[in-house]
Order: structure tokens, then sequence, then C-alpha cells
């Protein structure tokens, strides 16, 4: 889910997904007029929703739980690997909105530079 963030907020577009962050697309448009040159440059950055770290602490006490109880210690690999999943979803999640704006600028003619600063 996508919204247009405010005038007054930081960023210019900011994905609400299924996973534990919020990212915000934030971009500027620039001009190398010597050169004949334009640039579109983003950033995208991440912030954790409010109920992140409690799902968190949730899974932690569930693991915890279910290592005192011998029978139930077959159940702790799934817990780990949700856990795990969790964790990494900040990076794959900026990943994924770079590549959406790298391939949306393709096609409009702003191909991908390195930095200069």
């Amino acid at each position: 889910m996508v919204r247009a963030c405010s005038e007054w907020d930081d960023g210019d577009l900011e994905i609400l997904g299924p996973g534990p962050y919020k990212v915000k697309l934030s971009s500027v448009y620039e001009e190398e007029l010597a050169h004949s040159q334009f640039y579109v440059r983003y950033r995208v950055t991440a912030k954790m929703k409010i109920h992140a770290p409690l799902v968190v602490a949730g899974l932690m006490c569930m693991l915890i739980g279910i290592t005192q109880a011998l029978y139930l210690t077959p159940l702790a690999v799934p817990v780990v690997f949700v856990l795990i999943r969790y964790v990494k979803a900040r990076t794959m999640m900026i990943r994924a909105v770079s590549q959406m704006a790298m391939e949306c600028g393709w096609p409009n003619g702003m191909p991908k530079t390195e930095a200069k600063y």
C-alpha cells in the first residue's frame, strides 16, 4: 500500500508493506545545464512500525517457552526462521523499492549513474 506524503513530511511516498517497516522514498530533481544533464536522485529509508518490537518480543517469548518443554523443541525451527525473516525485512524492502525506482526511471530516459559525493 502506497500513499503520498504531505508537503511537510520528509519523503515523497510512503510504502506500508506487510513487513515490520514503513519505507519512505525521497527524491530530488537536479539539472546540470553546463553539460545538458538531468538527474533524479532518490533515497529510500525504512522506519520500524509501532507494533514491530512487540511482535519480536512475542516471538522471543515463544522461543523461550518452546525451549523449556523438550517435546516442543521442533517448533523452535519455524519460530527462528520467522524471526530471521522479520529482521531481514528492512534490507529486502529497501532493495525492492530501489529496484522499482530504477525500473521506472530507465524507460523514461533516466539511466542509473554512480554517486559523485
